[in-house]
């Protein structure tokens, strides 16, 4: 089997930081679609809008980090999938961002959320909806880009940065 390669969008700053130091989960957040871990993708168009966001709210250029994993060199690691547009994907969405689950998990792979999950879960917390109204809600930006979640340092290791790239964040997104 061939490598899957992943992409990575934040900011410059903290792209250059990956390079020199390498990933840092403490700096991960807690509330994200699949709890504390560091986020990639298998879509790089998705990656770049990711970093041109981040750059905009951090008034600077976003970076791109790209990096394989080899396929025969992930064997041993415990995965959870949630990639079809279905229940458990929803349930781990609100494990995480509402309940803040710990998954037993070394890396999670599953669809993005939709922009309008922030509005949800605000509209959750404040009581306008309830829990069934939200799982019926959630929706993935689409059925195909994937997220993938490294939610420990032994799956951490087996990402080898291929390299790195400055994202202009003036450019319009979209």
């Amino acid at each position: 089997m061939r490598d899957l390669i992943l992409y990575h969008g934040t900011t410059w700053a903290s792209a250059v930081s990956i390079k020199k130091y390498g990933i840092d989960l403490s700096f991960s957040k807690v509330s994200t679609d699949f709890g504390r871990g560091f986020y990639l993708t298998d879509d790089k168009r998705t990656a770049i809008d990711w970093a041109k966001s981040r750059g905009v709210k951090d008034n600077s250029d976003g970076g791109l980090l790209i990096f394989k994993i080899p396929y025969d060199g992930i064997q041993d690691l415990c995965f959870t999938d949630v990639t079809e547009f279905q229940s458990p994907w929803r349930q781990e969405i609100v494990a995480h961002r509402i309940y803040h689950t710990k998954c037993p998990a070394d890396i999670i792979i599953g669809l993005i959320a939709d922009g309008g999950l922030i509005r949800l879960l605000a509209a959750y917390n404040k009581g306008y909806i309830d829990e069934g109204t939200l799982m019926k809600r959630i929706s993935p930006l689409d059925e195909k880009s994937k997220q993938y979640a490294f939610k420990t340092d032994a799956a951490i290791r087996k990402l080898e940065m291929i390299r790195f790239e400055r994202v202009n964040s003036d450019v319009c997104i979209g």
